[in-house]
């Protein structure tokens, strides 16, 4: 992948005046080019990721003509800016704990609802505020009795969870277990946020096992046929990444995960979708047994013959699924 991104940078790396077609937003206002790894940095201002400590230099020096810049060793210089926001954030992960362990709802909602905008769009900041305090007063609020601080606090940790050095952090902080409470249990709403949460947290391949081992298969299986369009495709793309890992294939062999996910094939339900699974299961002796054994070369062959797909891709997911 490398070798391509670096021809697409030489042939697109041109003046925005020779394409006039460019979108203005497309192009780094530094390097006046194509951006070919834009970066959104704190002020809102996007640029070419690797020069953005050249911004942030630069903003430094405009900013506060009194102050020195004192270059650093390491691959990233910060500016003072910088440093507040560390000590903002701070702050703010104090104010944030008290609110969210509040003995008042109406604190805690506040404390959630705050929490939900500050890590909605920036990225460092749902870093710096994924913190063992923080987590811990998530775990409890994820399944509160009460169904709006439900949904937002899960909505919350969705937030979290899209940033990859956070993915890892919030497995091993013990969320996964009250995750799958409010996948059998709780208000819809929750429930797709959680289909959501879950999703992105198996794409790490340190947390797949472990997401197996906690629980999250069974539940996983019987809300994949969730009335909720949204939590449908979100857990088909959760159990996906799951049993790219052979542990959580027999385990889900063993659940009659086949027998489901040929039902619904054959139904034409998600087809795309749950055919990927089924590539994976196959990928296991145990899968293929039970593949065998359900009627799958029946249902793929049939498929075939019919040739009623939506794309090209899902036509040849049925052809790996029969392969395997």
């Amino acid at each position: 992948m490398g070798t391509s991104k670096q021809k697409w940078r030489i042939s697109f790396h041109k003046s925005p005046s020779k394409h006039p077609s460019i979108p203005i937003e497309f192009i780094c206002p530094i390097s006046n080019s194509l951006m070919a790894d834009p970066v959104i940095v704190s002020s809102g201002h996007t640029f070419e990721r690797h020069l953005q400590n050249h911004y942030l230099l630069h903003l430094h020096i405009s900013t506060s003509s009194e102050e020195s810049v004192t270059p650093t060793s390491g691959p990233t210089s910060s500016s003072a800016s910088d440093v507040d926001t560390l000590n903002s954030n701070s702050i703010e992960e104090d104010e944030l704990v008290v609110k969210l362990k509040s003995s008042h709802i109406s604190e805690q909602e506040e404390g959630v609802i705050s929490f939900r905008k500050l890590t909605r769009t920036r990225e460092e900041t749902r870093v710096q505020l994924c913190t063992p305090s923080i987590l811990s007063a998530l775990r409890v609020l994820i399944t509160s009795r009460y169904a709006s601080l439900q949904v937002i606090s899960v909505a919350a940790l969705v937030n979290l969870s899209l940033e990859n050095r956070n993915k890892v952090k919030i497995v091993r902080s013990g969320i996964v277990p009250p995750l799958i409470d409010v996948l059998k249990s709780g208000v819809q709403e929750s429930q797709e946020h959680v289909a959501g949460a879950l999703f992105s947290l198996a794409l790490d391949d340190q947390n797949k096992t472990a997401i197996g081992v906690l629980g999250a298969l069974p539940p996983l299986l019987h809300a994949v046929c969730s009335e909720s369009e949204r939590t449908r495709h979100d857990l088909a793309l959760a159990l996906y990444h799951l049993s790219l890992v052979q542990s959580n294939r027999v385990k889900l062999v063993k659940l009659g995960a086949v027998q489901v996910l040929l039902g619904m094939v054959k139904t034409g339900h998600m087809m795309g979708r749950i055919l990927l699974i089924l590539c994976n299961l196959a990928a296991s002796s145990e899968g293929r047994a039970a593949m065998l054994d359900g009627g799958g070369v029946e249902c793929f062959v049939c498929m075939l013959r019919k040739g009623e797909f939506d794309s090209e891709s899902t036509r040849e997911n049925c052809l790996t699924a029969l392969y395997g």
